[in-house]
């Protein structure tokens, strides 16, 4: 069942690796009738094109590499390319402070609401085991990297809606869009 909003808005999915954001923000845009895109899935293009093995290993560093040679505006911008301005949207894997600022800035004048999903560090790992046992075992290496520091650091003092991010996938959802259509 599609329960579309009133007003349009764009909203960001962040938390640690192994939250379970790909699937909050799938279902999400599912139910709100919304488009999705992704930072991942931009970088594991990106990393496609250049001949990469899409793993974390080089994932971080390619998307390091691209917002240093496009800037964030650049980088967002070809993250949300894809969006076509007429629906909703929902913005998976926000890690960045200055990558808030500037999907705000570009999504303007849609409303921005950013979702940050806690999960304790052994539930996220308990995940990954199932999904990337490489991830689950280096996951204390992954997160020291720069695309990963911020996204336990800064960004849940920015989040409109902190929720616990271990609870039913639909349960989460719910409670996104329960919280949307209260503040239209």
């Amino acid at each position: 069942m599609v329960v579309p909003m009133k007003s349009r808005v764009v909203v960001g999915i962040a938390g640690g690796i192994g939250s379970g954001k790909t699937q909050v923000a799938r279902q999400l845009a599912d139910l709100l009738g919304a488009e999705f895109a992704s930072f991942g899935d931009y970088v594991r293009e990106r990393a496609r094109e250049f001949g990469l093995d899409p793993v974390r290993d080089n994932l971080q560093p390619l998307g390091e590499r691209l917002i240093n040679e496009m800037g964030w505006d650049g980088f967002v911008a070809q993250v949300l390319s894809t969006w076509s301005r007429k629906s909703s949207l929902v913005l998976d894997g926000i890690r960045h402070v200055n990558a808030c600022r500037a999907v705000e800035s570009q999504v303007s004048p849609y409303r921005f609401i950013l979702v940050y999903l806690s999960v304790d560090k052994a539930t996220r790992v308990g995940r990954l085991e199932a999904v990337r046992p490489s991830d689950a075992a280096a996951i204390d290496r992954l997160e020291q990297h720069s695309t990963e520091r911020e996204v336990h650091a800064s960004l849940p003092d920015l989040a409109d809606l902190l929720l616990d991010g271990s609870m039913d996938v639909s349960k989460i959802v719910h409670e996104i869009s329960a919280s949307l259509s209260t503040n239209e």
